[in-house]
This record gives C-alpha cells, structure tokens and sequence, in this order.
C-alpha cells in the first residue's frame, strides 16, 4: 500500500482586511477549514498551519511544517495576499510546493455581490504569486477548480502523491544481483551519477550471496512460504518441488534486500548459473515483492528498480514490464518480460505455473499468471504468454508444464491488469503520478497507465526544486561512461 502523502497547508490572507473587514476573518477560516478537509477526503493528511498574513507568520509556518515532516508544501489563497508577504519562504524552501487555486463558489455570475466577489477573489493573489515564484526560478505545480470538484481534487492529490514517489526516490537503496548486462545501452548510468542526479543508492551483490542466504533459510520458513503461496494463488499447476525451490530463493532474496534496508532490486538472469550454486532465478519473489510495495526491474537495471520501488510508495499501483510486440491493427503494444509482474494488479485469480527456462542450466522458476476479469480456471484464452520459455501460449491448467490443454494469459498487460503505473525498463527519466489530471503540463518522461486494453501517457518535465533533475539527468547520460 501506497504511503499517506502528508502536506503541510498554508492559508494565506491580508492584513488589511483584518484592519477593515474584521468580521471576514471567520469566513475566510472556516473556507481554509473546508479545502484541509476536502484535501482529506483525497486521502492525504493534512498539517494545517495557522492563516498567515505577513512575512513572520509565513515563515514560522514554512518552518514549522518542514520540521513536521511534511512531503510538500500546498498554499490556498483565501483572498487577496501580497506576494511578497511569502515569496521568499516559499522559495527557499525544498519542499515540492502546490498553489491551490480554488474558491467557495462554484458560480460567479451576474446576481453575484459584494459579499461574494469578498469571499472568491483569491485568484488575484495566486497570480501576484506565482509571478514571483517565477522570477525567482521556484518550480511549483496548481490544482485548479472549485474545492468540491472532482477535477481540483485529483490534481492535488496527484502532485502530492508525485511528491512522495520523488522523496522516497531520493532515499531509494536498490541491491543489483549478478553482473551487469552487456550490450544494454538505454539504462546503464554509473553508480555515481544515479546517487548525485537522483539519490539512487546501488549496491552489488554477487548472487553466490543469495546461496549463502539460503543456506540460513529453515524448513519451516519453506513451509510457511508455500503454504501461503497456496492460500494466495491457485498452485495446482506447479509442481511441489518448483514451488519450493523458487520460494527457498525468494526468502533468501527477501531477507538480503531487508537487511540492507533497500527498497528495490534487480538481477541479470544471466548469473544464475550452477557456479553460482542458486539453483532457480526469482521471478516469483520479484513478482510478489512488488505487491509488498518493494521496487523491482530485469536486467540488473537499478534506474528502472528505482523507478519502480519509489512509484510504489508514492502511487500505489505499479509493476516492472516492457514493451515487446506491437499490435498495429489493434493500435496497442502487448507488454510482458520474462515471468516477473507485480500480484496485486491482478483483477481476477493468479495461477502459478512452471516455467520452462531456457536461458540457463538452472532449474524452472515458479511464475505467476493471470487474465482478464471474469478468467476462471481451465479457461481457454487466447493472449501471449511470457517470455523466454519453450513453450507456446497453451499452458497446461492441469499440470502447468509445456504441452498442457489449456491456454493461459500473459501476466504484464493484455487483460487483467487492474488501473495502474507500468515503467518501461530504461525509461531513464521522471516517473509521473498515476492516471489522473496533471499538474505539470510539460514535455518529459513517460509511463504507461493500463486498464486491461486501453492505455493514456501522462508527462511532466522537472526542474529546479521540483521533483527530479532531468536535464542533469541527461547530461550525465551524455558525458559519463556507464557502468550499470
């Protein structure tokens, strides 16, 4: 499960007002009370900071919230409010900052008073705002509309819920298993460039260090593995010694990442082999890392784990996948990998199935399949099944080995995926929030947001203070060998 984005809200105001219209005050707070709860009901927690009018108030507030643990920073303007009075905290500070531009009215028409043009001309400051937030290089996003629509909610929580993918990024470690692989140009950046850029912390570790954790793995852990693998998904199709093998390994993997305290992994499938005495690669636990919100990517790719661990914990639904064949009729890219894709995006049931490895003298892996809503058990389908086995798209539900009776679904993408994040391997930019409005409407990286058939971009570019470095990223793309 995603983490509570928790956003420190300031309301802003004028002086003047007090001054004048006294009797406003009230008014204008219960408004302030409104948007916190309305920024609630989005499922984000809210610290709200007192309504701030001058520089000193907005500056206690800017620090009292950083020193909350706050993931970001989100103003509402409850009138009119001299920038001035704020620009400079706001500016200075580091946290990701939203302007919410939003009123009590969702009409002003021409029966609208006094009273009303009083209570919704907020709009004025915001714009007195962010022109000085500009000229002082600030990024900063807006949610924009009426504070009950549907629309102004999803933008801010999509940029909060942005906010804590970026955060958990900055502090993401990711343990690469194995070496790197050769040849794959589009996600190798040095160590040292993904923790300047990005914060991304890589650690290698030689997968004999997965057999030396096996080792310390005891029967009884085995059992209660398998057994609750039997209680999640339907392994009537896996043999009994698959299912263990591949769940010894997973444990072995699972409790390397936690002593590490990292919140991704990823492995090169190609240093599995019998020297390495590991004696299946972990599809599996990959796949059912994910559903517990850990990060995961092939290929020994540490960016994309990156990725993938830090939408996770900011977005909620996400999976590692790749693109891999293009239905030009159907105006759609089928995505799949190898036999990894995170559990918990399934709709319908999830079978585990052996899989017949060919790219390795290891033994079969344990992998997860599913289909669309409504798949039952023995149903035949037609969709592709994963990658880099001897077999074909009939996989047998009886047996789960090549040549069985009945077709099975791929598990990255044609059906059955519920609503989610899919992060390409070697994306190698910003990961953006999930599918809906976006705050920053600008040219950058893209993601894949897939329903089980239709499938939408959504992109945004960084810059300075906002969420990741882009053009650093590129440049260290550009002028430094990689070695990842």
């Amino acid at each position: 499960m995603a983490d509570t984005p928790k956003v420190g809200l300031i309301p802003l105001y004028i002086a003047l007002y007090d001054e004048v219209r006294p009797d406003s005050r009230p008014v204008m707070e219960a408004f302030a009370a409104r948007v916190a709860e309305r920024l609630e009901e989005g499922g984000l927690e809210v610290v709200a900071a007192r309504v701030c009018c001058v520089r000193e108030e907005v500056e206690r507030a800017v620090a009292d919230l950083t020193a909350a643990g706050v993931d970001l920073l989100a103003t509402v303007h409850l009138a009119y409010s001299p920038s001035l009075e704020s620009v400079d905290a706001l500016a200075d500070s580091a946290l990701p900052l939203l302007l919410l531009d939003t009123t009590p009215s969702a009409c002003f028409g021409e029966d609208a008073d006094g009273e009303d043009m009083m209570r919704n001309h907020g709009i004025h400051g915001v714009q007195d705002l962010s022109c000085m937030l500009r000229r002082r290089g600030r990024e900063y996003a807006l949610a924009v509309g009426h504070v009950d629509s549907e629309e102004f909610l999803a933008e801010a929580v999509g940029f909060a819920r942005a906010a804590v993918a970026a955060a958990r990024l900055r502090e993401m470690t990711v343990l690469v298993f194995g070496d790197k692989f050769v040849g794959m140009g589009d996600f190798a950046v040095k160590s040292k460039a993904l923790k300047r850029t990005l914060g991304i912390k890589v650690k290698r570790v030689p997968v004999s260090e997965i057999a030396a954790a096996m080792a310390e793995i005891e029967e009884h852990e085995i059992d209660s593995e398998t057994a609750a693998d039997r209680a999640r998904f339907d392994c009537s199709a896996v043999p009994e010694d698959v299912l263990r093998t591949s769940a010894h390994v997973g444990l072995a993997v699972r409790r390397l990442v936690r002593e590490a305290g990292a919140g991704a992994f990823t492995f090169n499938f190609q240093s599995f082999t019998p020297e390495a005495a590991v004696p299946t690669v972990p599809f599996l636990e990959a796949s059912k890392a994910m559903a517990s919100d850990v990060g995961y990517a092939g290929e020994a790719d540490g960016m994309t784990a990156g990725f993938v661990g830090a939408l996770l914990r900011g977005i909620g639904d996400a999976t590692f996948t790749e693109m891999f064949c293009p239905d030009w009729e159907g105006d759609s890219v089928f995505m799949s990998h190898m036999g990894e894709c995170n559990v918990a995006l399934a709709e319908g049931e999830v079978r585990l199935v052996e899989k017949d490895y060919a790219f390795g003298d290891v033994s079969n892996p344990a992998v997860p399949v599913f289909g669309p809503s409504g798949w039952r058990r023995g149903a035949a389908r037609s969709s592709p099944a994963v990658f880099g086995g001897r077999w074909d798209a009939s996989l047998g539900a009886g047996d789960g080995r090549p040549g069985g009776d009945a077709q099975a679904d791929g598990e990255a993408g044609w059906g059955g995926v519920r609503e989610s994040v899919m992060v390409e391997a070697g994306s190698g930019e910003r990961p953006p929030h999930p599918p809906t409005p976006s705050p920053c409407r600008r040219g950058g990286a893209t993601a894949t947001a897939h329903d089980g058939g239709d499938s939408d971009e959504y992109r945004s570019k960084p810059r300075r203070n906002e969420m990741l470095p882009r053009e650093r990223v590129e440049a260290a793309l550009a002028h430094e060998e990689p070695d990842l």
